[in-house]
């Protein structure tokens, strides 16, 4: 096995520990900007990285013309679906034209196992029915993407494509409420974090578990698509007082104007919520149950506050330079 994984976010950074822990040769393709310093002395070997554009056609050409990748894991283009409400070229001649330039080579290719990650971004409903309805331009590109591999898994093209649900870890973005949340109680020095509607919900699992699965189904060849998430559901507001419990931290809990809610806590730091999103609150989706075992099997995912408590300790281990021995 020999793989390519294109972007450096997240998703990218586990499947990076998690080949290298099994010994499987993988180079990464990524942009020029993109910050590698802290974790290069760790796992990579600057030989494993491509500088280009995965949107580019010819760089993917080019890149497949000189080596012989057996697996491709696309965890590139852009995920951050809060800024995404209008940006329908952004979205589609990113993240969509990465997945249309690798079934490109693929002609040339035909060992060739693809992942491509789509998000539950394009699904909306409720705690008991989803269903494909996409809010922003992200969901959009995304559910493009759902058809383009439905079409490409008809054709006998070897292509992964479950729906993940919001997973997350030490790496995620700090753009991402999780990250936020618990940067803000473990490091930071500002006073107060603001927080968007407390009473949002989501399907949180943990990415490094995800990242797993994603492995063992490449190293199975799976072909096809599902759900890939907990069937579980953690609000934010649980998540702060979770977060809270585990750090033992006492507060003070109430509401102020509107109903908002605040936490001061005895350490003299404050979390405030700064806006209520009724629409949001009404989008409480989780993984089908059935969806995730037809692809991955009886698995137990970690969710909750079993989830919330892995991640502090994951961001410990990470601060102290510990992560990567794990």
């Amino acid at each position: 096995m020999q793989a390519l994984i294109i972007g450096f976010g997240q998703d990218a950074k586990l499947l990076v520990i998690k080949l290298k822990e099994k010994g499987i040769d993988f180079k990464i393709l990524v942009r020029p900007s993109t910050e590698l310093t802290s974790f290069i002395p760790h796992f990579i070997d600057k030989n494993c990285l491509f500088y280009g554009d995965a949107t580019d056609i010819n760089c993917i050409l080019e890149i497949f013309r000189k080596n012989n990748f057996t697996h491709v894991f696309n965890v590139g283009g852009n995920s951050f679906s809060q800024s995404s409400k209008n940006n329908f070229f952004q979205y589609l001649s990113s993240n969509t034209q990465i997945l249309t330039n690798i079934l490109s080579v693929y002609e040339n290719m035909n060992n060739l196992w693809i992942y491509h990650p789509l998000s539950s971004e394009i699904l909306s409903g409720n705690l008991k029915k989803s269903f494909i309805k996409p809010r922003n331009a992200y969901g959009v590109s995304k559910v493009t993407e759902l058809y383009i591999a439905d079409v490409a898994s008809y054709n006998d093209i070897k292509i992964f494509y479950p729906i993940l649900f919001n997973h997350e870890s030490c790496f995620r973005s700090k753009k991402f409420f999780t990250a936020k949340l618990i940067l803000f109680l473990l490091d930071s020095k500002e006073p107060i974090l603001e927080i968007w509607n407390t009473n949002s919900a989501r399907d949180f699992g943990s990415a490094s578990q995800y990242m797993s699965l994603i492995l063992s189904a490449s190293l199975k060849n799976k072909t096809g698509s599902g759900h890939l998430g907990t069937s579980k559901i953690l609000s934010v507001y649980n998540f702060i007082n979770y977060s809270l419990e585990y750090l033992n931290i006492q507060y003070k809990e109430g509401f102020y104007k509107k109903g908002l809610r605040y936490w001061k806590l005895n350490n003299g730091k404050k979390i405030v919520e700064i806006n209520r999103d009724i629409t949001d609150e009404n989008r409480m989706i989780v993984a089908d149950k059935n969806e995730f075992y037809s692809i991955f099997g009886n698995k137990k995912l970690i969710a909750g506050k079993e989830l919330v408590y892995l991640l502090f300790q994951e961001y410990k281990l990470l601060k102290n330079n510990e992560y990567y021995k794990v």
